[in-house]
């Protein structure tokens, strides 16, 4: 999430999509912070496409915080109706849950995570 960046850089990463027209296939990494980026974050991302997400280092426990990701998630659905979200982090959080039955999502554990199952390859 971008809350506390300057507005300048949270306006920047959806322009970086500018270097990615080529004829290769992308998987955009769709970020938000609050509401008034839901205005420009999503735009050039093609529709019923896959996207990819990061929860880590997203705070999620904070009620707040996970608020404003609902929030984000929702909208991002809305405009872009993907058919499969990639997740590197955690997907155990109600806006998932919401959706399993609708859209494929595709979890990839965090390095942390994976450490801390001492399931890290050396």
């Amino acid at each position: 999430m971008y809350i506390s960046l300057y507005f300048c850089c949270q306006i920047s990463s959806p322009m970086n999509l500018e270097f990615c027209k080529f004829n290769g296939k992308v998987i955009n990494n769709i970020r938000w912070g609050t509401e008034e980026t839901f205005k420009y974050c999503f735009d050039g991302i093609e529709k019923n496409s896959i996207v990819a997400i990061g929860t880590v280092a997203s705070n999620l426990r904070n009620s707040a915080d996970l608020e404003i990701f609902s929030a984000g998630f929702e909208k991002m659905l809305e405009v872009l109706s993907p058919h499969t979200i990639i997740v590197y982090g955690s997907d155990k959080y109600p806006c998932f849950d919401k959706i399993r039955d609708k859209i494929k999502i595709i979890r990839f554990r965090s390095q942390k995570d994976l450490a801390l199952r001492g399931e890290v390859d050396e």
